[in-house]
């Protein structure tokens, strides 16, 4: 296989979507995303922010701008009393 091939081949392969459900530590978070952006992670990531946080939530909603290396999809939710809400809620809008 030749390199022309292999990049036909990682082009037609479906990305790998990471789901972060968030409530709180949002220092962790920007820790992780911050050296995902600096590796230049193939994948796209979906935060769902169950405690907002707005200094956090600014950050998130203009991702672009703060890990441009990333493709971040930023999703609200009021805030809750578990992650259970947050998965049932991020599948039922996917749905």
């Amino acid at each position: 296989m030749n390199i022309s091939d292999h990049h036909r081949t990682v082009a037609a392969m479906p990305r790998l979507t990471i789901v972060m459900p968030l409530k709180g530590r949002r220092l962790f978070t920007f820790r992780f995303l911050r050296y995902a952006d600096a590796l230049r992670m193939p994948y796209r990531f979906i935060v769902a922010d169950g405690q907002v946080n707005e200094a956090a939530a600014r950050h998130l909603e203009n991702s672009r701008e703060t890990f441009p290396n990333l493709d971040i999809e930023y999703i609200r939710y009021p805030d809750d009393t578990g992650f259970g809400q947050i998965g049932r809620a991020s599948c039922r809008e996917r749905v």
